[in-house]
């Protein structure tokens, strides 16, 4: 008997923010810019194999955190797209580093850019949807 891991439905979020992708994209990969919209802390070194850690303070009212995320890009395409591990460093979250996948994509729209990010194999999702949500508007935030 084998046992296997399942896997919630892919989160799938898109929005429209009012920026090109040439000034979106950095805040996808550099750690002094993801501390504006999704992380309290950050270490990342943008290329495929490279570390993308995040120290995460978890909703407002929390008293459990800070969380550790830790992850590694696996593509890049400048300005289009953006891939990545996700996971916890604490096995009691849940989805452990490595365990899920992160996609942004960036397309060009009329009112700016098209982001679509997906996140996909988690385990749990335990806030996952809300959380992208709530830091996609911080990030959208930035340009208005």
């Amino acid at each position: 008997m084998t046992d296997t891991v399942q896997s919630v439905e892919p989160i799938v979020i898109e929005r429209v923010i009012g920026a090109t992708p040439e000034q979106i994209y950095p805040y996808l990969v550099e750690a002094d810019k993801l501390v504006k919209w999704l992380a309290i802390d950050a270490e990342t070194d943008p290329r495929p194999g490279g570390i993308n850690h995040q120290t995460h303070s978890g909703p407002e009212g929390d008293t459990d955190g800070p969380y550790f995320m830790r992850g590694e890009f696996t593509e890049l395409r400048p300005f289009e797209f953006v891939a990545f591990t996700w996971g916890w460093k604490d096995s009691a979250m849940g989805n452990l580093p490595g365990s899920s996948n992160v996609e942004v994509e960036l397309m060009p729209h009329d009112d700016g850019t098209l982001l679509r990010l997906t996140h996909s194999n988690l385990t749990v999702e335990g806030g996952h949807r809300d959380g992208w949500r709530a830091m996609i508007d911080k990030l959208a935030e930035l340009f208005n």
